[in-house]
This record gives C-alpha cells, sequence and structure tokens, in this order.
C-alpha cells in the first residue's frame, strides 16, 4: 500500500493539517485491524504507509515508549485546542465588530 498524499497547505489551515493527519492516522489504523496486524507492530506499519506530514508528526511527538493510540490522542487534544482556539478569536473579533 502507498502512502496517503496531503496538499501543502498555509500556516492559516493548520487546524485543517491537524484534522487530515488525524484522519489519515485513524485510517491506517483501521486498515492494519483489518489486516490482523498485532498492535505491537502497528507504528512501524503506520510509518511505513503514511504521509510526510503524518511522519513529521510522529517524530517530533512519539517516543519509542508510547503507542499509537497515544499519538491518536495526540493529535485529536491539538484539533480541540486549534478548535477552541479559533472560536475564541471569532468571539473577540465579534466583541471588536460590536
Amino acid at each position: 500500500m502507498e502512502a496517503i498524499q496531503t496538499v501543502g497547505l498555509s500556516s492559516d489551515d493548520c487546524g485543517q493539517e491537524d484534522r487530515r493527519v488525524l484522519e489519515e492516522l485513524e485510517i491506517l489504523m483501521y486498515a492494519l485491524e483489518l489486516e490482523i496486524v498485532e498492535e505491537e507492530f502497528w507504528k512501524n506499519g503506520i510509518f511505513e504507509r503514511a504521509s510526510r506530514s503524518l511522519k513529521i508528526f510522529m517524530v517530533r511527538n512519539v517516543s519509542k515508549e508510547e503507542k499509537v493510540e497515544d499519538l491518536r490522542m495526540k493529535l485529536i487534544r491539538k484539533v480541540r485546542e486549534e478548535e477552541e482556539e479559533k472560536e475564541r478569536a471569532m468571539d473577540l473579533q465579534n466583541l471588536i465588530e460590536m
């Protein structure tokens, strides 16, 4: 299976990039589950098939001892934090416009 391609994004689209990386990770996890790959080998399987964006996230954020589910939870937290930050920025903009 070849790596899932992602599109380069500007810094304004960082939240979308993280969401795409999370979706890619979940797709790869599901594929490995369907192939009945032992969870202890998932990190290698995901890294081999991952796009450049997911590989970079893994290298920067996951230690050797952590499991794939830990990586998934980090991505979920990051996406939620970015959504909350975007919401706060919109609220502030609305207050300024009043």
